[in-house]
């Protein structure tokens, strides 16, 4: 069905029948049009695709696309934060951490994680080990139980918190029998 109406010049069948496809090129030019004539989604999952293929040519594209996502919605703050951190795009940091913060307090529970991380390693330029145990402890009570895993390694570690080892089993006992 996506694919008729990507042929009848879909924009959202063409992002669709993308999204359903496991060929990276094919995606790239299903999303290409309906991305230049201005669909927002198509944009955000272009930019997805082109992160995915891991290629250092794409990085500029893919982050132009990325950032522009996640100023329209906060589910592209996530894969824009991994591609401004594993690239090292330097002068990105800071805006990327204020997406972050941002889809963080909409609820955004993978942009949290993040930036939870970023903060624990001095990803995005900055080291916080408090804020990252708060942001880790605020996903962990979402239910986020990946977020509740790395709570228990910061309690076992005293990292951000007093050491709690107690605390930290149980917070890996919630991670993996939830």
């Amino acid at each position: 069905l996506s694919r008729r109406a990507c042929s009848f010049g879909s924009m959202v069948g063409c992002t669709m029948e993308a999204y359903f496809t496991e060929d990276r090129a094919q995606a790239i030019t299903l999303l290409e049009t309906p991305c230049a004539r201005g669909y927002a989604p198509a944009c955000g999952n272009l930019g997805c695709v082109l992160q995915d293929r891991d290629r250092a040519e794409d990085v500029p594209h893919a982050a132009q696309l990325l950032k522009a996502a996640c100023d329209d919605s906060s589910r592209y703050c996530p894969p824009w934060g991994k591609l401004v951190i594993k690239w090292k795009l330097a002068a990105q940091y800071q805006d990327a951490q204020a997406h972050l913060e941002r889809a963080c307090q909409a609820k955004e529970q993978m942009s949290c994680r993040l930036l939870a991380a970023a903060y624990d390693e001095g990803l995005l330029g900055v080291t916080d080990p408090e804020r990252a145990f708060a942001l880790y402890q605020a996903s962990c009570d979402e239910s986020d139980l990946p977020s509740c895993d790395a709570l228990g390694y910061l309690y076992v570690r005293g990292r951000g918190h007093e050491k709690d080892e107690t605390e930290g089993v149980r917070r890996f006992y919630v991670a993996c029998t939830q």
